[in-house]
């Protein structure tokens, strides 16, 4: 059978396709040569990118210039740019704005600056990126800007940056650090010193400092963008290793000056002290999140914050079981985290459900953390669900919707024997509260900790707060704190670094009751005595001031 071949001479681009049949296989697709002839010069652009430049008619045999970069990926040129036409500065990054988009799972989304003094002085400087930046091998320390010199590479996960620069020959055996440029500002930051992660750290481990308690200042060493709105912050020792210790589920209080104004807030740890060389955080951004929107933008890597704890009731140590059940929404999974990865690494044999919900895949935190735990514990098992639609080519198969009662049973039948700790947004505890009432679960046997209200609320925490018509006094902390009223008063005093007792956070244990004078709410499911509310006692969960009051904590 023969196949008769059309004639489309009139169009040399439309039969490209049929030619891979031809006996002789085109090794070059030739673009319009009007087209080319408009593209002479390659410029950055926000989302310019190789296959962009292709169907442009941009080529890199093209760029001519004598100062240039290149931007190459598995050997090829997928990018060129006339270093003499570049901006004072252009961005290197996955986020569309920047000038130069590199699509990689590991390049971040701003990863690295090129900065132009003049025409023959050059400068590459790495933007705090958690991978990593390295130029002929050597790693670029974070906000330093590195003098560019002809025939310099630099590194980036799956992207090579050559530059082309015939009048800055190249050093023989160093790198130039240039400091204090006249040109360009750059961020001041201490170097960072390096973390010996030797033999030592073992064999010394008696030597090695313990933290469990006060304030301390630490490093951060490394960063990690867990979703498009989440990032973790690894943290460190800064002058020397040292040892973190914990209960999983507890959290530190940061002590940050922002905008020339001193504020607290607390965040629970998501790491474990299963792993005690580091300490981690898990930050989700939030509309008008003054502290969780500032950790967000501006710490870098190296940056040094001041921290004190650990505090906080809210740990399956506090309720040992050989059954335990996780529900958690949102940035809520961040305690339950802690908890979770303390289980996987030292109690295996714990009977372990974890029921998480997100808006969307793409907002899942720890995911691929979860399923990798999961995998490989046959005792833990992970059910996601997702609440809302998406526009996403993302593919999923999990639970959709809200976690609900057959989903519920359906993972864990026997959820009646477990322990359930449970964190997550107000609106999700309520709901979850009031769903495992319904479903006869002994309530004393549910641990919570809200996370709207309470320790990362937005705004600031600090000893008075401008805004409240009543003042709630904690005598034995010697501190008085303004407040409208809408928070309960345990919520109120983590927000401000107070620690109190707590279980269930529902009402049901009795274990956060305290003694206060002045008017108060309390809630209705409040299991409380009369004859203990006759003598002043209170359960601060479900408590609300309504005048101003003194708690006797």
């Amino acid at each position: 059978m023969s196949r008769k071949k059309k004639n489309n001479s009139g169009n040399s681009n439309s039969n490209w396709a049929e030619k891979l049949f031809d006996e002789k296989t085109p090794t070059k697709i030739t673009l319009a040569d009007d087209l080319i002839a408009k593209k002479k010069a390659i410029t950055p652009s926000g989302s310019a990118f190789w296959i962009d430049q292709l169907f442009e008619g941009k080529t890199p045999i093209q760029n001519t210039a004598q100062n240039k970069l290149q931007v190459i990926k598995n050997g090829i040129v997928v990018y060129e740019l006339d270093l003499n036409e570049a901006k004072a500065e252009t961005i290197l990054g996955r986020h569309p704005t920047a000038d130069i988009q590199l699509e990689g799972a590991r390049i971040s989304m701003f990863h690295i600056a090129l900065l132009k003094q003049t025409e023959d002085r050059y400068f590459i400087q790495d933007l705090g990126s958690e991978s990593g930046s390295f130029l002929n091998g050597n790693k670029l320390l974070a906000k330093e800007a590195t003098h560019l010199r002809d025939g310099y590479i630099v590194e980036l996960p799956d992207f090579y940056l050559k530059f082309t620069l015939p009048d800055v020959p190249a050093l023989a055996d160093e790198l130039e650090i240039i400091k204090n440029l006249t040109d360009i500002t750059l961020p001041s930051i201490e170097k960072p010193k390096s973390c010996p992660l030797m033999s030592h750290l073992i064999e010394d481990r008696n030597n090695i400092t313990i933290w469990s308690k006060g304030t301390t200042v630490l490093q951060i060493a490394d960063i990690v963008d867990e979703t498009y709105d989440t990032k973790t912050f690894r943290l460190i020792g800064d002058e020397k290793p040292i040892l973190f210790s914990y209960q999983p589920g507890q959290f530190i209080t940061f002590l940050l000056t922002i905008n020339g104004e001193e504020v607290q807030r607390s965040y629970s740890m998501s790491s474990s002290p299963s792993r005690p060389h580091a300490l981690e955080i898990t930050v989700k951004r939030v509309p008008n999140g003054l502290v969780s929107n500032w950790l967000c933008d501006n710490v870098k890597l190296g940056d040094k914050v001041k921290v004190k704890g650990p505090a906080g009731k809210f740990t399956c140590f506090s309720y040992p079981s050989n059954k335990i059940m996780f529900l958690a929404a949102g940035s809520g999974v961040t305690p339950i985290m802690s908890m979770a990865r303390w289980i996987a690494d030292t109690a295996p044999t714990i009977d372990t459900k974890f029921i998480a919900s997100f808006k969307s895949p793409s907002e899942i935190i720890f995911r691929r953390e979860l399923e990798l735990m999961s995998a490989r514990h046959s005792s833990f098992r992970v059910a996601l669900s997702v609440t809302a639609s998406w526009h996403s080519t993302e593919f999923w198969t999990g639970f959709t919707g809200r976690i609900n009662q057959k989903m519920i049973e359906m993972v864990a039948p026997d959820f009646r024997e477990r322990h359930i700790f449970m964190c997550g947004p107000e609106g999700f505890m309520k709901e979850m509260k009031a769903m495992l009432i319904s479903m006869d679960f002994p309530m004393v046997n549910l641990h919570s900790e809200s996370f709207s209200g309470g320790r990362v609320a937005s705004g600031v925490a600090t000893q008075t707060d401008s805004v409240g018509k009543y003042q709630v006094k904690f005598i034995k902390s010697n501190m008085t704190i303004k407040t409208n009223g809408n928070k309960s008063i345990l919520d109120l005093a983590e927000a401000h670094g107070i620690e109190l007792d707590y279980g269930c956070r529902a009402g049901y244990c009795g274990d956060c009751k305290a003694k206060a004078m002045g008017q108060v709410e309390m809630l209705a499911n409040a299991e409380i005595e009369d004859s203990e509310k006759a003598d002043g006692f209170i359960y601060t969960c479900c408590c609300f001031p309504r005048g101003d009051i003194e708690v006797d904590a």
